[in-house]
């Protein structure tokens, strides 16, 4: 009997682990799942202006906020309540080999498309948007990855962007709200978060 409760545990720990891998989460944060007391539980009030920039150890972390849900005519386009993280990204301290980084998120880079950078010659982008996942890397250094909303996350969209989404192998924060594109470069430069230029 014991033996079949431990079969049982180890079992719903698998899954559970499966779910957790699926969602894509990175230290417990998942986008528009996790809030800003989700991250301040795990990392402390963030002593920056904006409250989103966290200075570990080992990364950086820079995080985007929700500002309200689309009747609020928030900014980042998502019908989430405020402070809901809509996304993040990691900037390693130590150097960090792009096999690496792939082997250790359980990611599987057939899926991701390949995108050299048309400003920053050496500068290659991995995105797998139906994860949610970005990598950009310089040879086979990897500069920074960041975690979006996934696919399935599509629903939560708010109305303006879902057709514009539906048909766009862009990763979600590079979807037009307006009738004009934007672009989104983070080269290794950037030190201030990511820029988004009208084209």
């Amino acid at each position: 009997m014991r033996l079949a409760k431990r079969i049982f545990v180890v079992a719903s720990i698998l899954l559970t682990l499966q779910s957790v891998i699926h969602a894509k989460e990175w230290r417990g944060i998942v986008p528009l799942h996790s809030t800003r007391a989700d991250v301040e539980r795990l990392f402390g009030e963030a002593r920056t202006a904006c409250k989103c920039v966290y200075d570990l150890e080992d990364v950086t972390i820079q995080l985007t906020y929700s500002d309200g849900g689309c009747e609020a005519g928030a900014s980042d386009r998502w019908n989430v309540a405020p402070s809901t993280v809509i996304r993040f990204n990691v900037h390693p301290k130590i150097r960090q080999r792009l096999t690496d980084l792939v082997f250790g998120l359980r990611l599987d880079l057939k899926k991701f498309k390949k995108i050299e950078d048309p400003e920053l010659p050496g500068i290659v982008h991995y995105s797998d948007t139906a994860e949610g996942v970005v990598i950009s890397v310089e040879g086979e250094t990897v500069i920074d990855y960041g975690f979006e909303p996934t696919a399935e996350d599509k629903s939560l969209r708010c109305p303006i962007l879902r057709g514009a989404y539906a048909n766009s192998e862009a990763p979600l924060e590079q979807v037009p709200a307006e009738p004009h594109t934007v672009r989104v470069s983070c080269g290794s430069g950037c030190s201030g978060g990511c820029r988004v230029a009208p084209q």
